[in-house]
């Protein structure tokens, strides 16, 4: 779990770049703007390679994340980057990357509980 922690913070803080990238502006904004899709792209894949980088134990461990699916997100993002959809990115912005945070934080703080525990 230790080496988890590493992958699952460079997580955390992409999904905080995400929100600052997007924050304050609509959908039609961040259709017309090519840095912020650029932005909000890379982070998604910084997501998705950290992700993929897990254990299988902690992926097992906490399965009602979609593992999957976010590496998968990652893999469109890499090899098929002309069929991605702007809607699906605005999408992931707006509904999926909330609930992410939230669970990411947990397992954060499920790893640091441990770690206390373990230096008593």
């Amino acid at each position: 779990m230790k080496k988890d922690k590493p992958y699952l913070q460079h997580i955390y803080d992409a999904i905080c770049d995400i929100e600052k990238f997007v924050e304050n502006i609509t959908m039609e904004s961040f259709f017309e703007n090519k840095e912020k899709q650029y932005a909000v792209t890379r982070a998604i894949e910084i997501i998705g390679e950290a992700t993929k980088n897990l254990s299988s134990e902690l992926k097992a461990r906490h399965s009602k994340i979609p593992w999957k699916t976010i590496a998968g997100i990652r893999d469109i993002l890499i090899h098929k980057y002309f069929g991605i959809k702007l809607e699906r990115i605005w999408e992931v912005t707006q509904k999926d990357i909330p609930e992410l945070k939230n669970q990411i934080a947990e397992v954060l703080r499920e790893i640091d509980e441990k770690d206390k525990e373990t230096q008593k």
